[in-house]
């Protein structure tokens, strides 16, 4: 037993020499050498003993996978199912005896490890034979197959028709064999041996064509089966996973994965009724928590149940309705996320029940054609998993959902509130709420507290959520969440920006404990799309803090700090919401170009060159010659943004170079996510720069996903790298730390394209 323990360390360190092949062959003999000890000695069949056989067959399937020295059937058969069995086995006995917790913490992780590597590698089959279902050949193939079935029922029609001509010549020569002379006998004998020949060529050729349609129907209907199988078999090891796996591990990209093959599952309808069911039950036994950060992609494909409203039902579990098992699932993980994390799932779902508010409509788009677009059927759900709530949850959360509508009712009138009567007055400071809402309570009154009546479930601040906390504990709506502060008021004045098609809103709201929020309140567009990217640069970053590079040479110091400044966006309705105000930001034009108060740097570094405006009239009036008009604006026009460094960080040379390090990460990181999500109008005003940190920060994105190549002048850079850009760089330029910071990404981003 020790010399085993012994040799497996030992193949882990012909592992880590490079000698993979010698490394996976040591583990399966220790594997056989291990199986036949514990055959042989019952006695020794104890949770060690198992504990070390099923590791030995998880670093075996892995070291296999990685480096494919084995089938894929193999792989799963011999090593990663036996690995979860061994896991199963060794839990339910540790569950089976309660005073052995030692068992059950080894147990745990294990069955935790075992099934992600099991559930990942089966997700992969499912999702390559999904694939080659999908396929242009696997089309092909199935077309032809069925041309292969028609013919074959025409030739045993035919084959039919020849039998009924065989006998009626038998018959017909029976009853006229006395009648016939020798001629036209010989002529009939001849016509009879020519139809047998076709008769007989005909039933070989029929039965070449039932074993091809056979062989060819078996095997696509076993491939087919196998998708369903390893889907099945994929949300079972991710469920058994997740629910066993430590807390504080991030598995995020474990979550994405199984949320993502229910989704598909659903939309393919590939075995759903099983599959929801599955997901029905697993929803019980994962903490909800691994499901805050997919709440946008979650609540989204909320819709109404085949049923009545649910809060006429008397069941009280969404699971008794005959309705959709899809549906059914769905609610139960928004409601379990709503009532444990109130404060995370709240918004989103309130937001989700104002989907008819968008006031005269959206980016251009009239109100009734944008209706017809969202779905009056999701605002219904949305309002019936409320009632829901309210009906089997806590009192507190309760009062917060009513204290967030009232507080969402309100930023939405500010943010839809129409600004060209105060804009008469160039004024863009000083208005007063009171005075804007008239009838209507205001925002900055909304939580005032009095001295009989102090409003317990206060909202946190929405541009500031709290850290998530995976037992819930969120003060119950007496106490302050950890990592926010919950609303004390609101100014009393608002502003409105400077630029921007409908002028949004800028207001500052108190927290209780004593922090100042500025926020910018936006109506009359939608800024859902804005929230989901700031989401997928949270799971980015998430990516690149589990990145450990793998080029020889790599700077440990440059792989651990890449980042994408986010920032919170919080949609209220498909025409309104609020984002967080990044303070300490310029836009990038703000600092080059000349405005009507102040003088830009390329003036001040640059007096005697041609000016932007002067730039812009050479570059339209050049005709076809935009590139000799290019190259003269070059010649007239140089980049100056490495001077934003010298003025704001000259406290010292290490300040200043660590924010220009700073700067070309960011710039590699926000580049390459950025060309492969399709991210367009990356024009100077739209990418702000940190003037504290040296970073840079992406706003707006209201083309994304290529949605630029569309435009009048399409976009077809891939990103903004311009002169000023890398003129921030140092004398490298894009050499040496942007480069490899923009290699790293694009590999963390390849290692989770699943994800």
């Amino acid at each position: 037993e020790m010399s085993l323990s012994f040799k497996a360390e030992e193949a882990k360190i012909l592992k880590c020499s490079g000698d993979t092949r010698s490394a996976i062959r040591r583990t399966k003999l220790i594997i056989h050498s291990l199986r036949n000890y514990l055959s042989k000695n019952p006695d020794a069949d104890n949770d060690d003993n198992a504990l070390l056989l099923g590791e030995l067959y998880l670093q075996c399937g892995r070291w296999s996978i990685e480096h494919r020295t084995d089938s894929a059937v193999t792989v799963l058969n011999e090593f990663l199912r036996p690995a979860a069995e061994v896991a199963e086995a060794l839990y339910q006995k540790s569950k089976s005896m309660e005073c052995n917790s030692k068992s059950m913490e080894c147990s745990r992780p294990f069955i935790a490890s075992s099934n992600f590597v099991l559930g990942e590698f089966v997700a992969n089959l499912h999702e390559s034979l999904v694939k080659r279902v999908e396929s242009y050949e696997w089309k092909i193939s199935g077309f032809t197959v069925n041309e292969r079935k028609k013919e074959l029922s025409q030739c045993e029609q035919l084959l039919d028709s020849m039998k009924e001509r065989m006998q009626r010549q038998t018959t017909s020569k029976r009853l006229s064999s006395g009648n016939r002379t020798r001629k036209s006998d010989s002529k009939v004998k001849v016509e009879a041996v020519n139809l047998e020949k076709k008769y007989r060529d005909l039933y070989i050729h029929i039965l070449s064509l039932r074993k091809e349609v056979d062989m060819k129907t078996k095997e696509r209907k076993s491939l087919e089966d196998s998708i369903t199988l390893y889907l099945n078999q994929s949300i079972e090891s991710y469920g058994k996973a997740l629910s066993n796996c430590d807390n504080s591990l991030d598995n995020s990209k474990h979550v994405f994965r199984l949320i993502s093959l229910w989704f598909q599952s659903f939309s393919k309808s590939l075995n759903n009724n099983v599959v929801n069911k599955s997901m029905e039950d697993w929803v019980d036994k994962i903490p909800s928590f691994r499901f805050v950060p997919l709440i946008y992609q979650i609540f989204s494909r909320i819709d109404l149940l085949e049923d009545k409203d649910i809060s006429s039902q008397k069941s009280q579990s969404f699971c008794n309705h005959n309705a959709s098992s899809f549906q059914s699932a769905l609610r139960k993980i928004i409601s379990k996320i709503c009532i444990n994390h109130p404060y995370h799932g709240i918004i989103p779902l309130v937001a989700l029940s104002n989907g008819d508010k968008i006031g005269t409509g959206v980016d251009g788009r009239q109100a009734s054609v944008y209706l017809d677009n969202v779905g009056a059927s999701k605002v219904k759900a949305a309002n019936d998993v409320i009632s829901y709530i309210k009906k089997n949850g806590p009192s507190w959360i309760v009062d917060l959902i009513e204290s967030y509508s009232k507080l969402i009712d309100s930023y939405i009138f500010l943010a839809m509130l129409p600004t060209e009567e105060f804009l008469k007055g160039k004024m863009i400071k000083g208005y007063t709420l009171k005075n804007v809402y008239r009838n209507k309570l205001s925002l900055d009154k909304i939580f005032r507290i009095s001295r009989n009546d102090e409003f317990m479930s206060r909202p946190c601040v929405i541009t500031k959520p709290p850290f998530l906390q995976p037992s819930g504990n969120y003060g119950a709506g007496v106490d302050d969440p950890i990592g926010s502060e919950r609303i004390a008021s609101f100014e009393p004045t608002f502003s409105v920006t400077e630029s921007g098609i409908h002028r949004p809103k800028i207001i500052i709201c108190h927290g209780t404990k004593g922090g100042k929020f500025k926020q910018l309140v936006k109506g009359l567009d939608d800024i859902r799309q804005d929230a989901i990217m700031q989401q997928v640069f949270a799971a980015v970053n998430n990516m690149l803090k589990r990145f450990v590079s793998t080029k020889e040479g790599g700077e440990s110091c440059v792989s651990s700090n890449l980042n994408i400044v986010t920032y919170s966006c919080i949609p209220l309705s498909p025409a309104s919401g609020v984002l967080e105000w990044v303070d300490n930001t310029m836009p990038f034009n703000d600092y080059l170009t000349d405005s009507k108060t102040v003088v830009g740097a390329h003036s001040r570094y640059y007096p005697g060159e041609w000016g932007s405006g002067l730039c812009r009239s050479h570059l339209t009036h050049a005709g076809v010659n935009k590139r000799e008009a290019f190259d003269e604006i070059c010649r007239r026009f140089s980049p100056c943004f490495r001077f934003f460094f010298l003025e704001r960080f000259s406290q010292s040379l290490q300040n200043w170079h660590e924010a220009r390090m700073r700067y070309t990460r960011s710039c590699a990181v926000s580049s390459i996510v950025g060309h492969i999500l399709g991210i367009g109008d990356r024009h100077a005003s739209n990418i702000l720069v940190h003037e504290k940190t040296g970073e840079l920060v992406h706003i707006d994105f209201g083309y994304v996903f290529e949605q630029g190549k569309l435009l009048n002048v399409p976009e077809t850079v891939p990103f903004r790298l311009t002169r000023d850009i890398i003129d921030a760089m140092g004398t490298t330029g894009t050499e040496g730390t942007f480069t490899f910071a923009a290699e790293s990404t694009t590999e963390v981003l390849r290692e989770n394209s699943n994800n």
